[in-house]
Order: structure tokens, then sequence, then C-alpha cells
């Protein structure tokens, strides 16, 4: 910011009250300008949360004092009215956030405390730099209006580069925004696809186990010693399943039969669902794409025909100026004849004279019937083209409309598509919990008797 000198002479005396009551001042002196801001690089700093690091700023210009905000468009309040700049007066209060901001004369020796009457407790002010005062105003040369003009210049520059600054962090902010990756539409609808195949393909498996596992047939034999056999499993092989009964493999077969239906039937809705949704993307894109051919059609369309308007019109002007000049032409000959009609002159002249004007009176007739044809010719002309201008407004409006169901529709497919993505996620891991519940209650571990069952079976498979 420009550096007050010597010979700067003083406008007014800036004071502000911060959001905590702490006072500050300064002087502002004939092209001086001062930022006010919570950064610590402004000359008024005004601590509140409210308000930005270079909020703005506040200059004086041949005596009179204006303030610009930088940041906000409804930040700055004067009397109650939201401005983004203004000029200010003495004794004018100027709310920033929750920060005040008074302009006082520099013949007004009040104190600063009491240009604030509605705060009861205020801080301590902070010294403010004064400038003399009693230094008289030098007559001012060329170097003075030079150092005016560079004040200025620095002036607008600061201002130029801190609303820079301001459109580079709004920038900045909303190119982060912009980088941010959107929502896919349905970015694991094949992957879940493929997982629902591979879980039936298992469960299918599973079914075909259990079908073949049917209970098992449990004989008791007597070894020749006397001693007491053991239970010896004829059918399966080890390990087989501890105290299956017929029930128990029914009522798993019709659990894993109930559910494997329920994924098939799953599924089929999902790839029906799929594939209408692809169907209707496509088919608005086809709309979308003919509307747009039609669009360029009927504007090449009008194009020709005004076009050839401007041509017909241009034509339609030359004839009429032709006509009219030759009307103009047979009246003057009219006129002539007419001259010589009233000269005495013998029966044969005068009956060849009235001839003559006969014939043109004739054709003056043919040409006013021509140029009243011509112009019932270009009425028509004009009453075709403005059918035409409003035909094509209306199919304008027909194709924004049709582009504003085609906008609709594809919310709607993109709103399915994200439904049945989150219905697809939340149910996918409930639908594992119940699987592996089945699993676990249907392949129980085997017990003591299975175990020496088996181990007594050994040797005579064996033999």
């Amino acid at each position: 910011m420009t550096t007050s000198r010597l010979n700067e002479v003083l406008v007014a005396r800036i004071h502000w009250l911060s959001a905590r009551n702490a006072l500050g001042g300064c002087a502002l002196s004939d092209g001086q300008s001062l930022t006010f801001g919570s950064g610590a690089e402004c000359e008024i700093q005004l601590d509140d949360a409210d308000v930005h690091p270079k909020h703005g700023v506040i200059w004086a210009e041949q005596g009179t004092i204006y303030i610009r905000d930088y940041y906000h468009a409804n930040s700055l309040a004067i009397a109650g009215e939201f401005v983004s700049m203004s000029k200010l007066r003495p004794n004018m209060a100027v709310q920033i956030g929750n920060c005040r901001l008074v302009v006082q004369a520099t013949d007004d020796m009040r104190d600063p405390v009491s240009l604030f009457p509605d705060v009861t407790t205020i801080s301590s002010p902070q010294p403010m730099p004064m400038l003399a005062e009693e230094t008289p105003r030098p007559v001012e040369s060329r170097e003075d209006r030079l150092l005016a003009k560079v004040r200025q210049l620095e002036f607008d520059l600061q201002s130029a580069n801190a609303e820079i600054d301001i459109l580079r962090e709004r920038t900045q902010s909303l190119s982060s925004l912009a980088e941010q990756p959107a929502l896919e539409s349905d970015p694991f609808q094949e992957e879940l696809i493929e997982l629902l195949r591979a879980e039936i393909v298992e469960l299918q498996q599973q079914l075909a186990v259990q079908g073949f596992a049917q209970p098992a047939e449990r004989h008791v034999s007597t070894s020749p010693s006397g001693s007491h056999g053991a239970a010896v499993v004829d059918a399966g092989s080890y390990p087989l399943p501890a105290a299956a009964n017929d029930d128990t493999v029914v009522t798993h077969s019709d659990l894993l039969e109930t559910r494997l239906e329920e994924l098939l039937n799953e599924l089929e809705i999902k790839d029906e669902q799929v594939a209408l949704l692809e169907e209707l993307l496509q088919s608005s894109e086809a709309l979308q794409q003919a509307t747009q051919s039609e669009k360029q059609q009927l504007d090449q369309w009008m194009a020709d025909v005004e076009q050839r308007f401007v041509s017909r019109e241009e034509e339609w002007k030359a004839q009429t100026e032709k006509l009219q000049a030759t009307i103009l032409q047979l009246q003057q000959q009219q006129a002539s004849v007419q001259s010589h009609l009233l000269v005495k002159t013998d029966d044969s002249r005068l009956q060849a004279l009235q001839r003559v004007n006969q014939n043109l009176h004739e054709e003056i007739e043919q040409v006013r019937t021509a140029l009243q044809t011509a112009e019932r010719a270009h009425s028509e002309t004009q009453q075709h083209l403005e059918q035409l201008r409003i035909s094509t407004r209306a199919e304008a409006v027909q194709i924004s409309q049709e582009r504003a169901e085609l906008a609709r529709l594809k919310f709607e497919i993109d709103s399915a598509r994200q439904k049945l993505q989150e219905r697809a996620q939340a149910r996918t891991p409930q639908v594992d919990r119940q699987l592996k519940q089945i699993l676990k209650e249907h392949d129980p571990k085997p017990t003591l008797t299975d175990k020496i069952a088996w181990l007594w079976r050994q040797p005579d498979d064996r033999s």
C-alpha cells in the first residue's frame, strides 16, 4: 500500500471495533489506500471469522473517501443496506461481519470510544499514527501531479492484484470441486451379476451332492471272538453327517432349493432391468440425435427461405421502380399529347393524336394492373414467410419440450440404476450370512461313533 508523506493532507481518521470489542484506529490521507480484513498483511485488521483475510479496501481520492468489498456481495452494510462499493462521509458507520468501522472527520476531536455509544466495554485503543495536520498544502506542481498519478496507479495495481487473488482462490475451489470423481451410474453391476452367477453354480453343486447323499444305513455285526461289533457304515465314505436323518436332509434341501430359486429370480429380474435401462438409454440417445439433425435441417431450410425472400424482395423493388418510371414517362407523354390537342390542327392529325392518347391510357392501365399484381404477390410472400416463422417457432418449442422429456428420462434411468445398486449392496451381505449359516448347519462335524465305524470298516475294505 502507499505510504504517507509529509506533504500529504489528512482527510479523515478511521476507527474500527472488532468482534471482541477491541478498538483500533489509523489516519487516512489523500491518495492513500488501506486494506481491511482478518489477515496479518492488512492495515485494518478485523478479528472476525466472517471476515476474509483480504476483504476489501478503503481509500481517499481528492478529499472523497471510498470503500470497496473484494470478496462478498452482501458483507458491507451501511445504514442497514448491503453494498459492494460506496462513498463514505464523516461519522458514517460501516458494518463488516461482526465488526464496525467509523469515519471521523479531521476537525472532530471526540474520543474514539464515544463513536460507539451502544458498546459498554471497549478495550484500550491502539496508538493511532497521525499526520502533520498543520502542514500547509503546497502549490500543486508537475512533480506533485506525477506523484499523485503514480500513487493512483499503485492503488489500481494493488486493487487489481487483490481481485486476482480472490478470483484465483475461487477458481481453485471450483476446480477442486470439478476434479472430484463423479459417482458412476452403476460401477458394480457387472461384478454383482458375476458373483450371483458363481453363487448359483455353487448352490447347484451342493444341491446335487445333497441329492445323492441319502441317509446312511447302519448295520450291527458280531466278531468271531464273541465281542460286541461296532456300527459299520455300508454306504458313503468318511466323513458322514452325525445323526443325520431324513427330515434334516429334506429340510436343508428345501432351503437350498428355495434360496436357489430366489437367486435365479433375482438374477433374471436384474438382467431384465439392465436390458430395459440400456434400451431406454439407446432410445433416448437416438431420439436426441434425430432431434438435433431435424433442428439442423430446419435451420438450414429457414436460412434458405430467408435468402430467397430477400432476393425476391430485391427483384420486386427493382420491378416496382421500373413500373413507376414507366408510369411517369407515360404521364409525361399524355400531358404532351394533350397540349398538342389544344393546338389547332386538321382532323386527320387530331384523330391520330387521339388514338395515341387512347393507346397511352391503355398502357397506363396495363402498367397499373401489373403493379397491383406485383404488390399482391409481395403481400402473399410476406404472409407465407410469417407462417413459416410461426411454424418454425412452434417446432422449436416442441424440440425444447422433447429435450426436457429426454432429460427427465435420463434422470429417471440414473435414479433407477442407483436404487438397484443400493439394493444389491444392501442385500449381498445378508445373503452371504444366510448361506454360511445353512452350510454350517448342513455339514456338522463327525462324532466319535462315526470315526470308530470308519476305522472298523478299514480291515474289511482291505481284505
